[in-house]
């Protein structure tokens, strides 16, 4: 049995303890963002690919948790 590529993201995401993705909605994201959130992970949807790199970024120095930026 196969397992989508999305869904074995969302797994590894969960298991490094990722918290919160910051991304910009595109239509290759689609599966991966409702992957993540039903995974349990926030997911934050930005307008701009840079302020998801920045937020991610600035998430992960605060908390001391990972965080992920994902773009179109």
């Amino acid at each position: 049995m196969s397992v989508a590529g999305h869904t074995l993201l969302a797994r590894a995401l969960v298991r490094k303890g990722t918290a919160s993705v910051f991304y910009l909605m595109g239509a290759p994201i689609l599966d991966s963002s409702k992957a993540c959130g039903d995974a349990g992970i926030r997911m934050i949807d930005v307008r701009h690919e840079q302020a998801a790199a920045m937020m991610a970024h600035a998430y992960a120095r605060v908390r001391s948790r990972p965080a992920v930026c994902l773009a179109a």
